[in-house]
């Protein structure tokens, strides 16, 4: 059996765990709250226009790329398929999930709101950056389709927003031992 993890002078850690189960409750805390709210405003329908402002703007985006692309509602025609952006393509969970785990960090509030301020756009850059490379599938090789979109682009997405998260820490961790010490 391993003995507990010791700091110096022989006293178990017991800060840090603490300190590991708030971040935990937080994180659970703030992941639950802002789903909730992301729910409402699904179930009033007021989400839908964040469809609509993605679709039009990924259709801009490949009409500049030199695609014919036509957003309508939340659909996005091309020549040889129709993508529907719904909710989930937004990177609404991925943004939850992102914002609560900077909430829950042990910072300052000023340093979380750079997080928020610094991570949240790219995200969002990110995910249309995915959403413009799912129309170009759909406009070359359409039966790539699920593949890219079901495989591919989720793994990546969620692993550049644990990676994005994961550096932001490493870069305020060292400033902010509380995470440690608490």
């Amino acid at each position: 059996m391993r003995k507990p993890a010791t700091i110096a002078g022989g006293h178990r850690d017991r800060a840090g765990s603490r300190s590991l189960r708030r971040f935990a409750a937080l994180f659970i805390g703030c992941s639950v709250g802002l789903f909730a709210l992301y729910w409402i405003s699904e179930a009033l329908h007021g989400f839908r226009h964040v469809n609509t402002v993605h679709a039009s703007a990924t259709a801009a985006l490949l009409r500049g790329l030199g695609i014919g692309a036509e957003a309508r509602g939340t659909s996005i025609v091309l020549a040889h398929g129709i993508l529907e952006i719904v909710a989930e393509c937004t990177g609404i969970y991925v943004l939850i999930l992102f914002a609560a785990g900077v909430v829950a960090f042990p910072a300052d509030v000023r340093t979380r709101l750079r997080g928020l301020a610094f991570g949240l756009p790219c995200i969002v850059a990110v995910n249309f950056v995915r959403l413009v490379s799912l129309g170009l599938v759909v406009h070359l090789r359409p039966a790539w389709l699920p593949w890219f979109h079901e495989y591919l682009w989720q793994v990546l997405f969620v692993g550049l927003v644990a990676t994005l998260f994961a550096v932001w820490v490493a870069r305020v961790g060292g400033k902010h031992e509380r995470f440690a010490a608490r």
